[in-house]
């Protein structure tokens, strides 16, 4: 919600001493007016408040709290150059991966800005975490400018309620979930725009350049009886704040003709939260897909699976593995025939016609995941789980 429970006083590191005494006493216990009504700002040690301990923690993604301003810069290409030289100022000039710019603001309570001024939502993506707080553009004095670090939650979780489908369905259930929660998210916004994380898509309609840093949607069979009984919607750098009203809205899904699944939103968590309940994120050196892993380029020679996959492994910058195979063994995680899976989405059928059960030995235990490779992978194909012995079938929700 857009109330204001907190000031912040950013002291420079030139003002130090008897000086930053003197600014903290002037500000002491001090009454303030606002239009009609009065303030009294009372002190806070910042270790024990966790709003100032949240600004000054590390993060990779920063997002705006209140807008920034360009000043004179002329349009978004004005307003990123001024932010990338104020970036390279803080020497963090070789830190930067991408910044993207928004006239719209991604939470509830701040859509009351007009789209018209010269004041700009900005999302800054390094490339290695950064500590806060972290204020930038024109008039920071008067409070604009203030990001903070990007929301930890990157997981939706629903449980399916009444009937499950057979995760033959998988990529048809993932993609009747995502244009469900797309839609929802469309309508919830004043513009209709679909927040890039769930879309894959800036704010003019181009793929993000960031590699697979947008929406996985997993449909996931947690007790190993062939049923989806959970969807997850991962996304490595978080969610936008909007998406959750997005999230929670979806409860019966279609295909646009008839019923695919009935959902149940548990909530927003960070990856780290589900490892007891969903074992796609868990930790392991042996990782087996439990659905079939679909080559994403054509087979050549000497360019066949264990290739590809090593090459995939390599672009998300993961640790080389021991061993990439191709395993016929029935397990639990594998017990349906890769032949019986769906794999195409309309109009998108993957360059090899046939999926493959992979198994992937790391040398030491990896907890980079969840393990999403292959073809149509961001529509939950090529899932990985950690295969451990005598596993039992996770609790459900």
């Amino acid at each position: 919600d857009p109330a204001v429970r907190r000031i912040g006083l950013i002291i420079p590191r030139s003002m130090h001493g008897a000086a930053a005494d003197r600014l903290r006493a002037r500000l002491d216990s001090k009454i303030v007016k606002v239009g009609g009504a009065r303030f009294q700002l009372v002190p806070l040690k910042s270790l024990d408040d966790g709003v100032s301990e949240a600004y000054a923690r590390k993060s990779s993604v920063w997002r705006s709290v209140v807008p920034l301003d360009p000043g004179d810069s002329a349009g978004m290409q004005g307003a990123a150059d001024l932010l990338a030289r104020e970036l390279a100022e803080k020497g963090l000039k070789n830190n930067v991966v991408e910044i993207r710019l928004d006239k719209m603001p991604d939470w509830r309570g701040l859509d009351k800005l007009s789209p018209d001024t010269n004041l700009w939502y900005a999302e800054i993506e390094f490339r290695s975490p950064i500590g806060g707080p972290l204020v930038l553009g024109r008039r920071t004095e008067r409070g604009l400018g203030l990001l903070a670090p990007a929301m930890l939650s990157n997981v939706a979780y629903y449980a399916v309620v009444g009937r499950r489908p057979p995760v033959t369905k998988t990529v048809s259930v993932a993609d009747a979930v995502r244009t469900a929660v797309m839609s929802q998210a469309g309508r919830l916004r004043r513009d209709r725009y679909v927040p890039r994380s769930l879309s894959g898509h800036d704010e003019r309609g181009r793929p993000l350049r960031s590699d697979h840093a947008h929406a996985f949607w997993l449909p996931v069979d947690n007790d190993g009886d062939g049923l989806i009984d959970h969807v997850a919607v991962y996304a490595k750098n978080g969610f936008e704040p909007s998406t959750l009203r997005a999230f929670a809205a979806v409860t019966d899904v279609h295909n646009g003709r008839s019923p695919v699944v009935r959902l149940r939103f548990v909530g927003l968590y960070r990856k780290v939260d589900l490892k007891e309940k969903c074992p796609i994120f868990e930790s392991g050196k042996v990782w087996t897909s439990s659905t079939p892993y679909y080559m994403p380029w054509y087979t050549k020679a000497k360019f066949g699976l264990e290739e590809q996959v090593k090459k995939e492994m390599h672009k998300r910058n993961w640790p080389s593995a021991k061993s990439v195979s191709e395993n016929n063994d029935a397990t639990r995680a594998s017990a349906v025939h890769p032949g019986l899976f769906e794999a195409a989405r309309p109009g998108r059928a993957p360059p090899c016609g046939f999926g493959h059960r992979v198994t992937i030995v790391f040398r030491d235990e990896f907890n980079g995941g969840p393990i999403l490779l292959g073809n149509n992978s961001h529509f939950g194909l090529g899932t990985f789980v950690p295969k451990k012995d005598n596993q039992k079938p996770p609790s459900s929700d």
